[in-house]
C-alpha cells in the first residue's frame, strides 16, 4: 500500500540520428529498445528492416484471421441450423367507427 511519492517517467527520451540532423523521440521502454537496435543502421538497412517487419505483420494478420475463421467453422458445426419458415401472419383488426 506504500506508494512512492516520486513516480518514474513513463517516456524515455531517445536521440535518433538522421542524415540531416537529430530527432528526439519520446516513447516507452519497448519503442526505445527497438530504436536503439536500429540506431546504427544505414538507410538501406532500415528500409530492409521495415519491409521485413511489414511482411511479418501481414502474415500475422493472415494467421489471426485464419484462426478466427477456423473457430467460427467449428461453431457452425456445433449449432444446429433451423429454417426459420414462413413469416407470422398478422390478424386483421377491425376499425371502430366513431359515432
Amino acid at each position: 500500500m506504500n506508494q512512492p511519492l516520486v513516480k518514474k517517467p513513463r517516456y524515455i527520451r531517445t536521440k535518433v540520428g538522421l542524415p540531416k540532423g537529430v530527432v528526439y523521440v519520446y516513447a516507452g521502454k519497448h519503442v526505445t529498445d527497438a530504436l536503439r537496435i536500429i540506431d546504427n543502421h544505414t538507410l538501406y538497412e532500415g528500409v530492409k528492416l521495415l519491409q521485413l517487419l511489414e511482411v511479418i505483420y501481414v502474415q500475422g494478420r493472415k494467421d489471426g484471421a485464419r484462426s478466427v475463421f477456423e473457430a467460427v467453422d467449428v461453431l457452425k458445426d456445433r449449432i444446429p441450423y433451423r429454417n426459420p419458415g414462413a413469416p407470422r401472419k398478422h390478424k386483421k383488426r377491425m376499425r371502430r367507427i366513431a359515432s
